[in-house]
């Protein structure tokens, strides 16, 4: 009963919070694909007629404003500011039923939309079929470009880049695995090698530019507005996009946005299964959810035969969605002697061993089967040992190295947040910490894209307990994740603990207290989880070394990490 209370509690905190006069200036944007009478391909991302036109409806009765790229121009501009409750809506990938069944609805409506097309799908003859995926589909299924330029002459359609030939996945690692086309160093299965930077750059450069020209050879007008095939980006492809027109691009981030959004705006994807409460609650009282978050090192996937460890990986995927998570941080290194100290990594670099190439495998598998909104690569902040060598933030030389081994992370893996672990340290000033993660973030940056950023130290260390110091991490970081180890005995001082650092009115908002199941039996996690939800903080984090080894979930901490602010999921 007691757990059944506190979750109430827990939701109605969160639905109040997000429930406040809506702010101008910002609007969200979702993403449809293609619309049927009845669906029957399930290998198309669809929804129903039905479904949409209920979505029309509930946007037009309940206030909600829908806009057009040019609205955002003029509101970044400062020319008009945003109506509140505004909506961008965007359709990817060329379906002739934006013709048939959407187009009629937004003239009705009078909603613009944003489109997007895929160039060598849409140049493919009209009695021949093109390749969606691994799967061949009739070219009948897209649009004619006859049908495109009368829906742009309407003034209503903004036609986008879906990329020309982008939309599929490229071989990404020696396990066999694919990622987006536009995001990804190519593994070369012959020759062992990954492409290298210049190679990826003048494909993808390649792809950007013949998009734009396709576009234009067919209706005149250059695309502005590009929509990352599976939301997949970096720095490097949306400085290409800009060189070609589109300064506009859009991904699959969540969130809501803001004019200065728009180089990388962030969607709500509308997937087949979304039932319309979840759609409308979603839309009328988006706030993000409290983080629940695990941590994980590879060490427990980890063994030298690869079909063991592919099999440890499903049965962590597996555990992973049991908890349902929102965001999930995986150690980019390996500690082999226990010393606390990164001996060796699990992506290529030219600075440490590697133990295993599999970093980018398990983020992006961890993204795509188990359902968890943020993964994030968990790194040291500078505790790598080299050579029998410790190295450190005050020497040049050691900086420069952090630095490339952060810019190799960078090139084979995707994330989205990376969490710079500092418990081993803790003797930096914030202002040392912070000055280095900003030069850091530089010299990685055009392999990256929009990410997190989080620090973990340990609760007993100064810079958890000098509150200058808290305060100048907790205004640039996204997160603090406190290790709490093995430090409480009691609840009367977790509550000290919380007091300590409730130091303004969003400390508690963006720090997350991290329990281990080495350190605290789960009963003591749970009581010590459950009352930093009472003291209001809300960020829980929860990390074991039996994530595979123990055959169930413990069901009282699971009961905290499954709670979700939408009722209806």
């Amino acid at each position: 009963m007691r757990y059944f209370l506190i979750l109430l509690w827990l939701m109605t905190a969160s639905v109040t919070s997000a429930q406040t006069a809506p702010k101008t200036n910002t609007f969200q944007t979702l993403c449809y694909h293609n619309v049927v009478d009845t669906i029957t391909d399930p290998s198309i991302m669809n929804i129903t007629t039905d479904q949409l036109i209920s979505h029309f409806k509930w946007l037009k009765e309940n206030g909600y404003t829908v806009i057009s790229i040019d609205d955002i121009i003029k509101a970044k501009e400062g020319k008009q500011p945003l109506p509140p409750h505004s909506i961008l809506l965007t359709f990817d990938d060329g379906y002739s039923s934006f013709y048939t069944r959407i187009y009629p609805l937004l003239k009705l409506y009078n909603y613009p939309a944003v489109y997007g097309l895929v160039g060598k799908w849409q140049e493919t003859p009209y009695d021949k079929s093109f390749t969606y995926g691994k799967v061949t589909k009739s070219r009948n299924i897209l649009l004619t470009w006859e049908q495109i330029k009368e829906m742009m002459d309407s003034g209503l359609i903004e036609i986008a880049s879906h990329s020309y030939n982008g939309h599929f996945g490229t071989l990404s690692n020696p396990q066999g695995n694919t990622r987006p086309f536009y995001s990804t160093l190519i593994y070369d299965k012959t020759t062992q090698q990954y492409e290298d930077e210049a190679t990826y750059i003048k494909r993808v450069e390649a792809d950007i530019k013949r998009s734009s020209d396709t576009i234009f050879k067919h209706t005149g007008v250059r695309p502005r507005v590009m929509l990352w095939p599976f939301g997949a980006y970096n720095f490097i492809v949306q400085e290409l996009a800009a060189k070609y027109g589109m300064h506009i691009t859009a991904t699959l981030d969540n969130g809501a946005n803001t004019p200065d959004d728009l180089p990388a705006l962030k969607r709500v994807l509308i997937s087949n299964n979304i039932d319309f409460n979840t759609f409308f609650w979603g839309l009328k009282n988006y706030a993000p959810d409290p983080q629940r978050a695990l941590y994980i090192d590879p060490n427990i996937i980890y063994d030298s035969d690869p079909k063991i460890m592919e099999k440890n990986l499903g049965l962590l995927i597996e555990k992973i969605r049991k908890f349902n998570a929102s965001s999930v941080f995986i150690k980019a290194y390996a500690d082999t002697d226990n010393d606390g100290l990164a001996d060796m990594l699990y992506f290529p670099n030219n600075e440490l061993p590697v133990r295993a190439d599999i970093l980018g495998r398990l983020l992006w598998q961890i993204k795509r089967r188990a359902n968890v909104t943020f993964v994030h690569a968990w790194m040291p902040l500078s505790a790598f040992q080299i050579n029998g060598t410790t190295l450190s933030l005050h020497k040049a030389e050691d900086t420069k190295r952090i630095k490339n081994i952060y810019y190799a992370m960078a090139k084979h893996s995707f994330f989205q947040g990376i969490l710079f672990d500092n418990t081993a340290a803790n003797t930096y000033q914030a202002s040392t910490v912070v000055h280095f993660i900003k030069e850091l973030k530089q010299s990685i940056k055009y392999f990256t894209r929009k990410y997190q950023t989080s620090l973990m130290i340990q609760a007993d260390a100064p810079l958890a307990t000098q509150r200058d110091h808290y305060a100048e991490l907790l205004n640039y970081f996204d997160y603090i994740t406190l290790d709490t180890k093995r430090e409480l005995h009691s609840k009367k001082q977790l509550l000290h603990l919380v007091d300590t650092l409730n130091i303004s009115p969003y400390a508690l908002k963006k720090t997350t207290f991290k329990f281990k199941e080495n350190d605290y039996s789960q009963k003591v996690i749970a009581d010590f989880m459950l009352e930093l939800i009472l003291n209001n903080a809300m960020n829980l984090g929860y990390e074991s070394n039996r994530y595979i080894s123990e055959p169930s979930v413990p069901k009282d901490i699971l009961t905290i990490f499954s709670s979700k602010s939408n009722p209806f999921e």
